[in-house]
């Protein structure tokens, strides 16, 4: 399971627990069901069972007693009007995000701790264009009927999703870059700048005068991409290396793809170039293509990737990679804050959190 699938399964398996606490009639204070019994109940794992059960302690809907077992929380109750926020949307495009780990359970409870007894939702845009128009016009109306009782998160928005939010007043946070044209909203990013200027600096410190960027295959590039490419036009120029130093190909979530357009690149190009990676998964493709070539990956082609989202205390890679100084909790909390703020003052007051990143290099590769 995925680390979306996974998220989303854990905030619904809550959502029904909460749903049951509210049907029993139960006030704070009074004993809820066993770990088991709720498993039993929500006919599903152990597992999954504990998780909702600990991001309901997040919520302040339940405690949990050592010899006392699970109690309604103090600050329940059935009759009170709830959060400032009482649902938040995380909006994003299943096709992406699913196989590519941004959102993990840690920032789906740091999310929780910066608003306890708010509802998590998990809503997954259309591919189609007319389809995500609709789906837009129809979730923000929605939304502003309810006036200001619903925020959301866009993960890696397009320009489109991002205009859509811009003036409708609701509190939104961009969980990625944004665009020139969206200014007016909030929005917490890695620092695409410095992320694109350290990788320029390894990929040209391994000999290469020629960097490969490879991104997801979408329409166009994203605000992201623009950023990263930028900076490494910076320090091309300032190596003294010509216009065509970027080379910049989009391509799907298919090894297949990925081995034979990358070898049959690296067999007709006059100067290998270092592999600026962005989607971590293309990493064995790359490496296969690279041997297919006759090459040693790390040796002859360097590869450094520059989105790898977990958290900074997760293992080390056997490979040059981007980490973000912020763990996924707390950057959970901060979207959370963000949201909260928006809600509070209105999004003309929005505010951009630029996220520190660091270039972890392998011992034997340093």
């Amino acid at each position: 399971m995925s680390n979306i699938q996974q998220s989303a399964t854990i905030a619904e398996l809550a959502g029904k627990i909460e749903a049951d606490i509210r049907q029993r009639g139960l006030r704070s204070g009074d004993h809820y069901l066993t770990t088991a019994e709720t498993a039993r109940m929500l006919h599903a794992g152990t597992a999954p069972t504990t998780q909702a059960l600990q991001l309901l302690v997040k919520r302040r809907v339940i405690q949990r007693k050592q010899r006392v077992g699970t109690v309604v929380g103090k600050d329940f109750d059935a009759e009170s009007e709830g959060p400032e926020l009482k649902r938040v949307h995380v909006l994003m495009y299943d096709h992406h995000l699913i196989e590519e780990g941004i959102f993990t359970t840690d920032s789906l409870f740091g999310l929780q701790n910066a608003l306890p007894g708010t509802h998590v939702t998990f809503d997954f845009v259309p591919l189609s264009a007319h389809e995500e128009e609709r789906y837009l016009r129809e979730i923000i109306s929605e939304a502003m009927g309810r006036r200001r009782s619903e925020g959301f998160i866009l993960f890696n928005s397009t320009v489109q999703i991002q205009m859509a939010f811009r003036d409708t007043g609701l509190p939104t946070v961009v969980a990625g870059s944004l665009y020139a044209s969206s200014q007016g909203l909030s929005c917490i990013d890695r620092d695409q700048l410095q992320l694109g200027r350290l990788l320029a600096n390894y990929l040209l410190s391994k000999g290469h005068r020629k960097i490969l960027m490879i991104t997801r295959q979408r329409p166009g590039l994203g605000a992201g991409d623009y950023r990263v490419a930028d900076a490494i036009a910076e320090i091309a120029s300032s190596a003294g290396l010509s216009a065509n130093a970027l080379i910049v190909r989009s391509l799907p979530h298919d090894p297949k793809i990925v081995r034979g357009e990358i070898q049959h690149f690296l067999e007709t190009c006059d100067d290998l170039p270092g592999i600026l990676l962005r989607p971590w998964q293309m990493i064995e493709p790359i490496y296969e293509a690279i041997e297919a070539a006759g090459l040693t990956p790390q040796k002859d082609v360097a590869v450094a990737v520059a989105d790898y989202f977990q958290g900074p205390s997760s293992k080390p890679l056997p490979y040059p990679a981007i980490r973000s100084t912020m763990t996924p909790e707390d950057q959970g909390f901060q979207w959370g804050q963000l949201l909260l703020e928006s809600s509070r003052s209105g999004s003309s007051n929005s505010k951009s959190v630029l996220v520190p990143v660091r270039l972890e290099i392998p011992d034997e590769l340093s």
